[in-house]
């Protein structure tokens, strides 16, 4: 897949998150009915991980509505978070209620695709439900991997999850969805993503490295950056 593809894939799928219906049922959609009915994931679980996780310079990458860094802990006065995503209506939405929440808000337009050098440095990075939309296959994406290496600091923790289509067992309704997102509305680009391609690239980049799945997800934990 040539470089113009990607990007127009990748815009492509980002564009349905600019329509109210799909950002005012977000939460109970994909955070809440999704995640633990046809992910097996359940929400719970990954808010435990940001708050165990979290430091006081956080990158949130593709927040969605900023669920889980609404109900998190500040992890001390001031904190500060920098949401990235290709979406403007991402950005005003997550900004706003993590803002009310007493989080002092940094918003960056931007393309995971891309090197985002010059932001940082974080004591922790998220990317939760991210990978499964990003445009082709692990070579591709681990461009994001090396990027978080960078920004990261020397102790921080890079967290979040994933849809890989092999490597997880999906029910039936996981399998129907697979195929609504991936030849339907065209956000999921998964096919090739395997659980072992997941801890290989971040293997790559990061000395210590956790792969566990639940359901038809992969949540990972990454530390220790190599930057060499």
């Amino acid at each position: 897949m040539s470089d113009a593809n990607v990007a127009a894939r990748e815009r492509e799928g980002y564009r349905l998150y600019s329509s109210k219906f799909v950002l005012g049922t977000y939460n109970l959609h994909t955070v809440w009915f999704n995640t633990r009915f046809v992910w097996r994931c359940s929400s719970e679980r990954m808010l435990e991980r940001y708050r165990s996780f979290t430091g006081a310079r956080h990158l949130d990458i593709g927040p969605g509505t900023g669920w889980y860094l609404e109900r998190t802990p500040l992890p001390e006065p001031g904190a500060e978070v920098t949401l990235f995503d290709l979406n403007r209506d991402v950005l005003a939405t997550s900004s706003r209620v993590l803002r009310d929440r007493g989080w002092t808000v940094h918003e960056h337009v931007g393309s995971v695709l891309e090197p985002f050098d010059g932001l940082g440095p974080f004591d922790s990075v998220a990317a939760n439900f991210v990978f499964h939309c990003v445009p082709g296959g692990w070579d591709t994406k681990y461009v994001t991997f090396e990027s978080v290496a960078r920004a990261l600091t020397d102790d921080g923790v890079f967290f979040g999850s994933t849809i890989p289509s092999i490597g997880v067992t999906h029910s039936v309704a996981g399998r129907v969805n697979q195929w609504l997102y991936q030849k339907v509305t065209k956000t999921f680009h998964n096919e090739a993503d395997d659980v072992e391609g997941l801890r290989e690239g971040l293997e790559k980049y990061f000395a210590d490295v956790d792969v566990r799945v639940e359901g038809g997800v992969a949540l990972f934990e990454a530390r220790r950056p190599r930057r060499g």
